[in-house]
């Protein structure tokens, strides 16, 4: 009777607390579970006892949980008064979904065999939670601060060239402008003018990749016709395209509207052709073809230059990332404008893809979703 009393005590207890707690045999089979894993997993205990432990566990938890604990046995026969580390793994629920929990075992041994344990799971889903939440920030934060870096390196690197250039060619011509013939002044004014326009691009670049990192650009969507956006972008550059001798073949048809952030998407247009412009040779041509796939608007930009190398090219949108060679002509890059494309396409959510090939040249294929159901531009 006193036995049957203790007995009926201590289940009393087990059945209030508020960790799960299992006895398991020698065969890892549940023999006995308290109510608190209805409560936390949805399992009466007639589903759960007969059942081996081991197939409540995750799988990719398991192994791990398996070595730990047969190292751990089998350091407990050597000394009984070690206590058991726990184990954090994930619990298998009605469901079918995971949720974390810490195990902590008390070893049964007979003859120095095993012989069962008592297993006590408590429920750390939300710390893992809060952990999971505070590494996202502290690499959020490790990659602001890789890009601030990357930042300052490339103003550091890019700014100064054409700065030191435009001093330099400033100084020459007050100090050599009445020993120059017209033929050498006009040359120079080309070349004080080409670095103004490139420090003028890169500040632009610059300026606003800093703005959209610190969420000071915020997309305003509207239905617009694709064909004026890249119209608006090419007059734009056109200048830096006639000063190659490039000409700019574009087909777009007038009835493509996309739903877009029609700044955003200037930007990227007008970044993609001017690199296309800087790698492509004198008096070549660059081909824009817009066509659509089931879910995209596709915007090809093909240029028959230099092309890159494919060892480059998974690089291409990092920021501060160098296409690998100058221009055709001597004109740099600092990778920033690329870098700018994909952020801006991808609050689209939209893809761009590069396919090139050295020497022959390189096409950048920018994709933007479809407007679901027929509307009208605003």
């Amino acid at each position: 009777m006193a036995d049957q009393l203790i007995n009926n005590k201590f289940r009393f207890y087990l059945e209030r607390i508020n960790d799960i707690i299992y006895d398991v045999d020698r065969n890892y089979i549940i023999t006995y579970v308290n109510s608190s894993d209805y409560k936390l997993r949805g399992f009466q205990p007639s589903e759960v006892i007969g059942k081996n432990i081991k197939s409540q566990i995750h799988p990719e938890d398991l192994s791990k949980f398996e070595l730990e604990f047969i190292s751990f046995f089998e350091a407990y026969k050597k000394n009984q008064n070690l206590i058991s580390p726990k184990y954090r793994l994930r619990l298998l629920r009605k469901d079918n979904t995971y949720f974390w929990v810490d195990i902590s075992l008390s070893l049964g041994l007979f003859d120095n065999d095993f012989s069962g344990f008592i297993a006590v799971c408590r429920d750390v889903t939300k710390e893992v939670e809060n952990y999971q939440k505070l590494f996202d920030a502290q690499e959020a934060l490790q990659e602001t601060l890789r890009q601030k870096d990357l930042l300052f390196s490339v103003i550091a690197h890019d700014l100064r060239t054409p700065i030191h250039n435009f001093i330099y060619f400033t100084d020459f011509l007050f100090e050599k402008y009445d020993e120059l013939n017209n033929e050498n002044r006009e040359k120079l004014k080309q070349q004080m003018s080409n670095s103004a326009k490139r420090l003028n691009e890169l500040l632009e670049n610059l300026l606003t990749w800093s703005r959209f990192q610190r969420g000071h650009i915020v997309p305003n969507f509207q239905l617009v016709k694709l064909s004026e956006v890249i119209n608006r972008s090419y007059f734009a550059i056109e200048d830096v395209a006639k000063g190659k001798d490039i000409s700019i073949n574009i087909n777009c048809s007038e009835e493509f509207i996309a739903n877009c952030d029609e700044n955003m998407i200037l930007a990227v247009f007008r970044n993609i052709f001017v690199n296309a412009i800087k790698f492509s040779y004198r008096g070549g041509k660059i081909d824009i073809n817009v066509d659509t796939n089931q879910n995209y608007f596709v915007i090809s930009v093909i240029d028959y230059g230099k092309g890159i190398h494919p060892d480059i090219i998974p690089h291409l949108f990092e920021v501060g990332s160098k296409i690998g060679t100058i221009g055709t002509e001597g004109e740099p890059s600092s990778g920033v404008g690329l870098t700018i494309c994909k952020d801006f396409i991808e609050v689209h959510k939209g893809k761009i893809e590069v396919e090139s090939e050295l020497g022959k040249g390189s096409i950048f294929k920018i994709y933007l979703p479809l407007v679901q159901r027929e509307l009208k531009p605003l």
